[in-house]
């Protein structure tokens, strides 16, 4: 609550200085779930630091780079998932179109703290062809199913993952 007006018997504290100043002396799930974002972060972290980088199987100047997310702008995801969960929401995770399967590398860690499964869904041929947009071409975004099988293996939990193959 960080308001110009701070009101009578309440702090100036933001909600995030709350969290990490006193929030996580004072509750359990606070705690609980600051680890989980801390940990999950770093663990997207290592993974982006060891996964391929590019893509040597390149047919477009845009697929050059065999990861297409960043860790930050995944953690934002596991924090949903991590909602989710806390709310009683089940079910499981699904990923159309994985690429190289950076993001379900991440995701595969998010679902095996929750115990959900990762429905990884993508053709694993890249694009298929596209007559109305010039720009991408067929193979474009291409990550085999081996390949990302492979990199999930390596960086991921593929005990955590499902494949479905087809156009999503």
């Amino acid at each position: 609550l960080n308001t110009t007006t701070t009101p009578p018997g309440q702090s100036d504290f933001s909600f995030e200085e709350y969290m990490l100043t006193k929030g996580h002396t004072q509750s359990r799930a606070i705690r609980k779930y600051l680890h989980f974002i801390a940990s999950t972060y770093s663990i997207f972290n290592e993974i982006f630091q060891y996964f391929p980088k590019e893509n040597q199987n390149s047919t477009h100047k845009d697929d050059v780079s065999a990861i297409g997310t960043a860790p930050f702008e995944l953690i934002y995801h596991a924090m949903y998932l991590y909602c989710l969960d806390s709310w009683g929401v089940k079910g499981d995770v699904i990923e159309c179109g994985t690429y190289k399967g950076f993001s379900a590398c991440c995701l595969s860690w998010v679902c095996n703290y929750l115990e959900r499964r990762l429905i990884v869904a993508d053709s694993f041929e890249g694009l298929p062809e596209n007559s109305t947009d010039p720009y991408y071409k067929k193979g474009d975004f291409c990550g085999q199913i081996d390949e990302v099988r492979a990199n999930i293996e390596d960086f991921g939990k593929i005990e955590q993952v499902d494949f479905l193959k087809g156009f999503y």
